[in-house]
């Protein structure tokens, strides 16, 4: 709770001192301040293996979504966002509320001459895949947003340039205890028109230290992974994880189709998983295979479509997911979505999920 205020109180005054300078003759005071009024509506289908029975319920929610980042950036940046979420249904209903305030990003960014420092909750991703990362320790994959968008992390920052193409990244959690921190160092650079970097991190928590490997190039098909090695002070358990994908863009990149494959040597035996402690699982994905393949199609301007698919071989689970988008004025858009749902990704039965989703989405940017 603490934290929160802490954050809505820097989140106020940021608003305040930054709306004050742009009162100023000068056109590089002030905020760009852009966002979305987005609501979807959501007809949920169950069905009831031991009944043969099919329900239906409904879901709906409605996001203001604010953004907002200084004008003039020469030595420093405020950067923000905020969503202001209103539940029905369903989804108040999991959520045990009908409202909720999320701040996805409050950071702040110094320039000096050796660095860039960054400070408060940012969106960093230290991996290069889309869905699956196992080397990204400090973001999280939104699995309520149909295109898979990333949660930020309250961090610190510093990204010390070494080279035009290379350089040295520290990042680390905060916390009130300092031995439960999570801390990374991250060496990167690019080798053959290839991203490559080597990562180290510590979690404190755990006492755990993890090492890494990221590439990303291009050889005639774009192609990215990573390779992570977990090792635990206790020198037991220790595990590898590792992930490689490929894309193709056809048609001048109006067609993209992206693949990518998750390995986890360490998979979860569900049958020790219980409602007790699920939630003190901290991966989303904690079987041993998983695959990941999503196809866009921009079919015009105004017109946009696509279809992803997360499976898992194991337990037979899928979720599969098509989109279609429609420009219908200048700043909205309409979209409509079918979710289907085969058994739980991680092959837990008590976890309830609805068969099919049938969805419809109306946003408003300004």
């Amino acid at each position: 709770m603490l934290t929160k205020f802490i954050y809505f109180m820097f989140f106020f005054l940021s608003i305040q001192a930054l709306y004050a300078n742009g009162q100023d003759s000068s056109d590089k005071k002030g905020l760009d301040i852009n966002g979305h009024l987005l609501n979807e509506a959501s007809l949920l289908q169950y069905y009831n293996k031991d009944s043969y029975t099919t329900d239906f319920t409904y879901a709906g929610r409605s996001v203001f979504r604010l953004n907002f980042l200084n004008t003039d950036r020469s030595f420093a940046k405020i950067e923000g966002s905020v969503d202001f979420s209103l539940f029905y249904g369903e989804y108040a209903d999991l959520l045990k509320t009908s409202f909720l305030f999320n701040i996805r990003k409050l950071c702040l960014a110094l320039y000096p001459e050796f660095a860039d420092i960054t400070l408060g909750r940012q969106i960093v991703n230290y991996g290069v895949g889309f869905l699956f990362s196992p080397i990204d320790v400090f973001s999280k994959v939104d699995f309520t947003d149909i295109n898979y968008a990333r949660l930020g992390s309250d961090i610190a920052r510093i990204q010390i340039p070494l080279g035009e193409l290379g350089g040295l990244d520290l990042t680390t959690t905060f916390s009130a205890v300092m031995t439960n921190v999570t801390s990374a160092v991250k060496l990167f650079g690019n080798i053959f028109e290839s991203d490559l970097a080597l990562i180290g991190i510590y979690h404190g928590d755990a006492k755990e230290w993890i090492t890494g490997f990221t590439f990303k190039g291009d050889l005639e098909v774009g192609i990215h992974g990573e390779l992570v090695e977990h090792f635990f002070e206790s020198g037991t358990n220790n595990f590898f994880e590792g992930m490689l994908g490929i894309d193709y863009s056809f048609f001048d990149s109006k067609l993209i189709l992206l693949l990518e494959y998750y390995y986890n040597e360490k998979a979860v035996d569900t049958n020790t998983v219980n409602i007790a402690n699920y939630l003190s699982i901290n991966k989303p994905f904690f079987n041993k295979h998983y695959l990941f393949f999503q196809c866009q199609y921009v079919i015009d301007e105004i017109r946009k479509a696509g279809v992803s698919a997360i499976y898992n071989p194991l337990d037979n689970a899928l979720v599969l997911t098509a989109q279609y988008l429609q420009n219908i004025f200048q700043n909205a858009n309409l979209t409509a979505f079918i979710r289907y749902n085969l058994n739980n990704l991680n092959g837990i039965s008590f976890v309830r999920a609805p068969l099919f989703q049938y969805a419809l989405q109306f946003e408003v940017l300004y």
